[in-house]
């Protein structure tokens, strides 16, 4: 039982997804050359050289260390001729994947996501080499297209979605049979989905597509079993060496057994040349790639811990941090609520679907006012949705936006110690250090938009022209901004402590109610205050 069908949400989610990142003309051009029986090396050539800067990078990486040539390659012909057509083919996928899949996400999941889609797809073209005789250069792409998926789902389902990848990661999860059980897919059906609308060679796709299960797998047509269960030992090496889940080693023992007798021994041998080519790898695609600890030396970790022997194990175990245990709840619910959402908006209308395919989420440059902050004081509210000035401005700034066609984002910014600041200071103190929040919304907005007091420990910012990430990174600045404030007949200084709700929309064709972001917004602050101080959360209206 999940609690979104997949039938119902992963086929919106693709078309849309499918409209905002699409593969340049040049990579889509190059796939269809290289898939034919007798490829046109010259017009290959004309192709890629179609793109100068793609072009460059090319020849940089051929140059490296990473291929090992006797001699500099000085041209495409030249890297045609000593690399072959699926090396290149290999290349010209890795640097044309869809920049707006990866502007504006935060450094550690930019970088978790390098790290793990490199370490598989090296891992894939090894293990392809010495255990199944198969194309490597196949098993690389398959390999690091498989975890599209991931990246997609951070890039729109945001905060949710990358609170709940954390909190598994940290239990040492498998993420894959979690999202089947939030999200009713999974990365992997979602990746699948994208490559064929990408048109992808279709063995690759087929690959991709299947589930990381061995009984499965051994079950397939024999010449259709070699590319996925590569994938699968790959994905496996990768969740223990990036995500350092400790109970992917068995896991990983039992099905390189059934699938070639790969031993503990032959796993050893090959950790210290895959860290060296990850590494080379890395640096061909200028991303970065930080792991103090040698790879081998974590394979010795996993095998100690499985035999009961790590330091800590019965304690996970018992705290139940080891694999098997489910994210938070707030998280689970966050992210099913981003899903529910996001199915929702997809599947209103193809006028909606269409405002946003010509271009990424990004901010819009429209010409806004800049008011002076406008205060208004209430008494207590129990919620954002009690204020009548804040649903006056916000029905007002919905027109607007559907007139400019521009984004709009509602941030909820709440005192969360506001009683222990009473307690200790006063309501008088309390009070003038609340109401000195306002020049910083104003400041850090630049001017723009209106910022209501709406409570006596609550402020609304109704901003035109920004978008989710836009809005977030306000957010952020925002509560990190709060200022400790001194006491000074109590000879010390209290830290006003803060969380922030973001509520956006990126359609603005569609005739939002006000309620419709009220409501978001008051569940992004209870999941916001149930993280605690500085917690920013944040959902997007499409």
């Amino acid at each position: 039982m999940t609690d979104l069908d997949s039938g119902d949400t992963l086929g919106p989610f693709v078309d849309r997804a499918g409209s905002l990142y699409s593969l340049p003309s040049v990579a889509i051009e190059v796939l269809e050359l290289t898939d034919r029986p007798n490829v046109d090396l010259r017009a290959l050539k004309q192709c890629i050289e179609r793109d100068p800067a793609l072009t460059a990078k090319i020849l940089r990486v051929v140059n490296s260390s990473m291929f090992g040539l006797g001699r500099a390659v000085s041209d495409l012909n030249q890297a045609l001729t000593l690399l072959g057509v699926a090396p290149l083919k290999l290349l010209v996928l890795g640097f044309s994947l869809p920049e707006s899949l990866f502007s504006d996400i935060e450094a550690d999941m930019l970088e978790r996501f390098w790290r793990f889609a490199l370490v598989k797809a090296v891992a894939a073209r090894r293990l392809a080499v010495r255990f199944w005789a198969f194309p490597p250069d196949e098993a690389f792409v398959a390999g690091l297209l498989q975890e599209i998926g991931t990246l997609l789902l951070i890039r729109e389902l945001g905060d949710p979605y990358v609170h709940f990848l954390k909190n598994a990661i940290a239990m040492g999860d498998d993420v894959t049979p979690l999202e089947d059980s939030v999200l009713g897919f999974n990365h992997a059906q979602l990746s699948t989905r994208l490559l064929d609308k990408w048109n992808l060679p279709k063995s690759i796709v087929a690959a991709v597509s299947q589930p990381h299960d061995v009984e499965h797998l051994l079950q397939l047509p024999a010449d259709q079993q070699a590319l996925p269960q590569i994938l699968h030992i790959a994905t496996l090496i990768a969740s223990l060496i990036v995500d350092r889940r400790t109970g992917a080693m068995s896991d990983l023992l039992a099905a390189g057994d059934r699938y070639r007798q790969i031993s503990i021994d032959q796993l050893d041998t090959e950790l210290d040349e895959l860290q060296e080519q990850v590494e080379l790898m890395a640096g061909a695609f200028e991303v970065p790639i930080n792991n103090p600890l040698r790879y081998r030396d974590i394979l010795a970790d996993a095998q100690r811990a499985i035999a009961g022997i790590a330091p800590g194990a019965i304690s996970e175990l018992l705290t139940g941090s080891g694999a098997g245990a489910d994210p938070a709840h707030a998280d689970r619910q966050m992210l099913t609520e981003a899903a529910n959402e996001l199915s929702h908006a997809a599947q209103s209308s193809s006028a909606d679907l269409d405002a946003t395919s010509s271009a990424p989420r990004r901010p819009v440059a429209v010409e806004t006012t800049k008011p002076a902050v406008e205060t208004i004081r209430q008494q207590p509210a129990a919620s954002p949705t009690s204020d009548p000035g804040l649903a006056a401005r916000l029905t007002n700034a919905i027109s607007i936006a559907r007139v400019r066609r521009c984004e709009l984002s509602l941030v909820l910014l709440e005192v969360t110690n506001f009683d222990d600041l009473v307690v200790v200071a006063g309501p008088d103190a309390t009070d003038a250090a609340v109401q000195a929040l306002a020049p910083v919304l104003n400041a850090l907005a630049g001017g723009n938009g209106a910022h209501l007091l709406i409570s006596d420990y609550r402020y609304a910012s109704v901003l035109l022209g920004y978008d989710r990430r836009r809005a977030v990174e306000f957010g952020r600045r925002l509560v990190q901004a709060a200022p400790p404030w001194s006491v000074a007949q109590r000879g010390f200084a209290v830290p006003m402590q803060c969380c922030a709700a973001i509520v956006s929309s990126t359609l603005p064709g569609r005739a939002y109610a006000t309620d419709e972001f009220t409501e978001a917004a008051e569940r992004c602050l209870f999941a916001a205050r149930a993280s605690g101080s500085g917690s920013v959360k944040s959902i997007n209206l499409f």
